[in-house]
């Protein structure tokens, strides 16, 4: 119900400040579901490999690099100024990956949320096939969602940082946009903090970090 009083509420204030362009908008990395503003930037990382295109100079936030989970399969966008912008809505995060061009390549996306929770590593309770019931076929927050999802302590991951992601990952910590809606409320959208290992939603409007992938 928390929700539903919060819509209703940003309704009313839009209503009456229709002069703020920002009207609706929660800040960054909050949610209605209760995730905390402390998402915890700090830089880096947590597990496999690189791809033979990377440049490995991690130093150099300027790099475009990229790093290819030999787990999944998939090709993602590395580098130091990764989620160093924490100021994409929900739809604006989808475009900027479709429209990207990184490292040479082009066909990015947003990631669904069984994808971006696949980048978790070292907390047991959100990594693939973790008690964390949240994932592509599980989207509802009601009956998905539940405090194993809340993840592990602050910066106790293994990546360079603490962050909750492979040693080859770099880039800023802190929550991340997937492109997976919750069914329950469609104005609500799942997302990772990585400072944590945190699956949690939060509204579209809210300004996220992205990393694509391909």
């Amino acid at each position: 119900m928390a929700r539903y009083f919060f819509l209703a509420f940003l309704a009313l204030v839009c209503l009456g400040a229709a002069v703020s362009a920002s009207c609706g908008t929660i800040a960054t990395g909050s949610s209605a579901h209760g995730a905390d503003d402390d998402a915890s930037p700090s830089d880096d990382d947590a597990s496999p490999t690189a791809d033979d295109d990377d440049n490995d100079d991690n130093d150099d936030d300027t790099v475009q690099s990229v790093w290819a989970d030999t787990a999944t399969g998939l090709i993602w966008q590395n580098g130091g100024s990764v989620g160093a912008d924490a100021n994409y809505n929900w739809a604006d995060a989808q475009s900027y990956c479709s429209n990207l061009h990184w490292a040479d390549r082009t066909g990015w996306r947003l990631p669904t949320i069984s994808e971006l929770r696949g980048l978790i590593r070292g907390c047991a309770d959100t990594v693939t096939n973790g008690p964390c019931g949240v994932t592509d076929s599980c989207l509802s927050y009601k009956a998905c969602w539940s405090g194993s999802c809340i993840g592990c302590p602050n910066l106790g991951g293994p990546g360079p940082g603490g962050a909750y992601w492979s040693p080859e990952v770099t880039g800023n910590i802190g929550w991340f946009w997937s492109n997976s809606s919750d069914t329950d409320v469609s104005l609500f959208s799942y997302l990772v903090d990585f400072g944590r290992g945190y699956l949690n939603t939060s509204y579209v409007e809210s300004k996220i970090s992205v990393r694509c992938v391909r």
